[in-house]
């Protein structure tokens, strides 16, 4: 009796903790048969078709250029005794830069002048003898010869003043060359001499960098299998192109193109194309690099979603649209021009449509979804 106790005891407890695990095991499976029965409603993003106008356009990476680039030199030998700018000033074409002694050349053009002045003289001499040879020669008080060596001599004398005049001519160049004047309108870099110094022309001496910078230019590149692209929407008008900055959002300026390459860069499958900007706030700048947008087209009022909300389906491209009770309708949609992450659509889809934006797999007609609050591309 004793000795049966414990084992009744140890019995009871093994019946327990069967009968525990079984109970466990059926409400688990309860559990888990209620939860499959709930369906479960997938999350999605949508975007909103919008009508706007839509730029098509051709990118490309660039450098901003001169319009005009000069190194300014001297014609004349001379010391420079006067500079007229500052170190990066802005100046305009004909504004003085630099001015060489010019005492050397005023004395060559009173020289020149002195030589015409007795060769005139000489001249006026000669003509008045002429003069009386051919009323003398009337009366045959004068030999035809005497009248024939008057006459060379006028011409001849004619001859040295014109030459005389020539010579004024290119003293008073000289000296005009002595006052170094900006050639075009631009920036003044930095200057590379000083009053004082003595200018050869023989030495190639470069006195100043002058670069223009409004105009300016952009020389950027695209790739070859655009070039039949804009060369023919280049025959039909002027083509506008946006410099941006290297965050390819901040807009630098707006200019027109003006050059198509000549021939394809064979290393790298691209075609060089070059724009000029008016540059008025001068956003633009030498040496700089920037993106460049060449735009080939824009639509107008177009309705446009991102290129990810078009899916192929069994006919055709098709959009997945949620209505207004969050239901998935499958629509087959006209596609037209598609500019970088944003697509056209000519049929199918209205303004205002919430569109599945992306991970379309599993979503089908009359579908139920829920739509993420921060809804991406919307």
């Amino acid at each position: 009796m004793t000795r049966g106790m414990p084992l009744a005891v140890a019995g009871i407890v093994i019946l327990c903790c069967v009968g525990g695990g079984l109970w466990l095991r059926a409400g688990s499976a309860t559990a888990d048969g209620g939860a499959a029965t709930v369906p479960v409603i997938p999350k999605i993003d949508v975007a909103t078709a919008r009508t706007q106008d839509m730029p098509v356009y051709v990118r490309g990476t660039g450098t901003v250029e001169p319009f005009q680039q000069v190194t300014v030199k001297s014609l004349v030998d001379g010391q420079i005794t006067a500079t007229h700018f500052e170190e990066g000033q802005m100046v305009k074409a004909g504004d003085p830069l630099f001015t060489i002694d010019p005492r050397p050349f005023e004395h060559q053009v009173e020289l020149a002048t002195a030589n015409r002045a007795k060769d005139q003289a000489q001249l006026a001499a000669a003509q008045a003898q002429l003069a009386r040879s051919t009323s003398l020669l009337q009366h045959n008080f004068v030999s035809q010869q005497d009248f024939d060596t008057q006459k060379a001599t006028v011409g001849q004398l004619l001859a040295v003043v014109r030459a005389d005049e020539a010579g004024i001519g290119s003293a008073q160049l000289q000296l005009d060359y002595s006052t170094i004047r900006a050639p075009i309108a631009g920036r003044v870099g930095k200057r590379m001499v000083d009053v004082g110094n003595v200018i050869h022309t023989a030495d190639d001496t470069a006195l100043v960098d002058l670069s223009q910078i409004q105009p300016i230019s952009v020389s950027f590149t695209v790739p070859q299998e655009r070039l039949p692209d804009i060369q023919r929407e280049a025959e039909a008008a002027v083509l506008k192109v946006e410099a941006r900055a290297a965050d390819d959002e901040h807009v630098l300026g707006v200019g027109d193109l003006k050059l198509i390459g000549n021939a394809i860069d064979r290393s790298t499958g691209t075609i060089a194309l070059k724009a000029v900007f008016g540059n008025a706030d001068r956003q633009l700048w030498p040496g700089q690099f920037v993106n460049g947008r060449l735009v080939l087209r824009t639509h107008r009022d177009a309705i446009v979603v991102p290129g990810t909300c078009v899916r192929p389906g069994p006919e055709g491209p098709v959009a997945y649209v949620v209505d207004a009770q969050n239901r998935i309708r499958v629509r087959p949609v006209k596609l037209g021009e598609k500019a970088h992450d944003l697509i056209a659509i000519l049929d199918g889809i209205k303004p205002g449509d919430r569109v599945v934006l992306h991970r379309q797999e599993g979503l089908a007609e009359g579908t139920e979804v829920e739509i993420r609050p921060a809804a991406g591309g919307s």
